[in-house]
């Protein structure tokens, strides 16, 4: 069994950007009270997800594939390697700084207020779209870089 300085490791490691940075793992409880929590934990986990997170992370692997064409990493007709495999870290963590200016800049939807730019929120949610295609697809999160 890992100790519990090895497991906050692991957890800051995985999800960086969806822990508080005081996170720390706590002593678990005895095994006949934890059982419970853990089953409605994890069904509560799935009934949140909801058709909606589904649908804007796949707008956002959409326009990542558009994206991609645009740029000449893949074909016109979308073939090649969307993972950018090709590419070292450091070109690929730019190449997904590109991609979250041009959702900034309203190439593929406009501002439902008429501004020039989206909102900050509205790139967060598209880099994290493609990010979770990455991690989905076990290559490494390209929003992090190497280090």
């Amino acid at each position: 069994m890992s100790s519990d300085h090895e497991i906050t490791t692991i957890i800051n490691s995985r999800f960086p950007s969806q822990v508080p940075k005081k996170f720390k793992v706590s002593p678990l409880p005895a095994k006949d009270f934890l059982l419970p929590l853990l089953l409605g934990a994890a069904t509560n986990a799935v009934e949140g997800v909801t058709g909606q997170t589904h649908s804007k992370a796949d707008t956002s692997w959409q326009r990542w594939i558009e994206f991609l064409v645009k740029a000449n990493f893949l074909e016109a007709d979308g073939q090649g390697n969307p993972y950018l495999g090709a590419l070292d870290r450091s070109k690929t963590h730019r190449t997904l700084g590109a991609f979250a200016h041009s959702v900034r800049m309203c190439f593929y939807s406009k501002s439902t207020k008429g501004h020039a730019e989206l909102v900050a929120s509205t790139c967060r949610t598209a880099v994290d779209g493609v990010a979770t295609a990455f991690i989905a697809a076990d290559k490494p999160d390209l929003r992090l870089d190497s280090d």
